[in-house]
């Protein structure tokens, strides 16, 4: 597959008001289609990443699109609280399998001694995993 055309994702960030913050997760929902991450509330705020698809051909006006969406919709949205909307932040991302890429970081581990936390298929003592 030519690489100019494999899908990329459009990460976008906002710092969140917690009064907003779950009117603002259902609308990245909503408008991602995809997924939505939220980091814990702290100082009665909280950084929300929305995740779009870009696929492949016109890839920058696609980017451009979504902005300009994401934008207007956070602004009738934070009118409707009487607050200012932020400016989301950006950066891309490649594709990848997001469902068992996160298994090359995890290291198996011991609970108690004869009990462990490892991925399923990798042989593994309890001996092993407690060193």
């Amino acid at each position: 597959m030519d690489e100019s055309l494999a899908p990329m994702w459009l990460k976008t960030s906002l710092d969140c008001p917690e009064i907003i913050l779950e009117a603002v997760v259902d609308l990245l929902g909503v408008l991602s289609g995809s997924a939505v991450e939220q980091a814990p509330v702290k100082n009665g705020r909280s950084v929300v990443n929305g995740f779009f698809c870009l696929d492949g051909e016109g890839r920058e006006a696609e980017q451009d699109d979504v902005l300009e969406r994401l934008e207007q919709e956070l602004m009738e949205l934070f009118a409707l609280y009487e607050l200012e909307p932020p400016k989301p932040t950006c950066s891309l991302l490649a594709d990848e399998d997001w469902a068992t890429s996160w298994q090359q970081f995890f290291t198996p581990f011991a609970i108690i001694p004869g009990l462990v936390i490892k991925l399923p298929g990798r042989n593994m003592s309890p001996q092993q995993a407690s060193r």
